[in-house]
């Protein structure tokens, strides 16, 4: 996928970098370098998916829109940060069940006024996926336990 801008460009190739240094992929090996092409090809994909929702989302809301180069890096940034605490929370075993999920889910549709079978006929008809929607909604309520978890490490209570 091609990176449309010199500046995203240039973020992208940092976020790779980033990559690498955290998956610990920097040798030459050949089965490292494929490796590292999935994890690009990835990630290039990912980013270049978060960039267009962000900036539809700031628009839709009609907030005024950073620069490209603002926007690009906190794209990114965001990106790499919600990977390392989804890597965080997999070696720690944190684990959304499948009625968590649709609880979660159906507080969605209940809080649109809408019930569940509503919310993904909505979701459908707007082109979008409901099985990445479920995902989308498992990582985030992942990453809440992660960020709850390394908050509640760090709190002390004195007398």
């Amino acid at each position: 996928m091609r990176i449309e801008s010199t500046v995203a460009g240039s973020w992208w190739r940092a976020g790779a970098a980033i990559v690498l240094c955290c998956w610990g992929l920097a040798g030459g090996a050949l089965a490292q370098t494929r490796q590292l092409e999935r994890v690009v090809a990835i990630l290039a994909s990912e980013y270049q998916d978060r960039l267009r929702q962000v900036s539809a989302n700031l628009e839709r809301q009609k907030v005024e829109m950073p620069p490209q180069e603002v926007l690009a890096r906190q794209v990114l940034d965001r990106l790499i940060l919600e990977r390392i605490q989804l890597r965080m929370g997999d070696r720690a075993g944190v684990r959304i069940s499948d009625d968590q999920l649709n609880e979660a889910l159906t507080n969605m549709a209940r809080q649109n006024g809408v019930s569940l079978e509503q919310f993904r006929a909505r979701i459908e008809a707007d082109g979008g996926s409901y099985a990445a929607v479920r995902e989308q909604v498992r990582q985030e309520m992942i990453l809440s336990r992660v960020q709850q978890g390394n908050v509640r490490s760090r709190v002390q209570v004195t007398e």
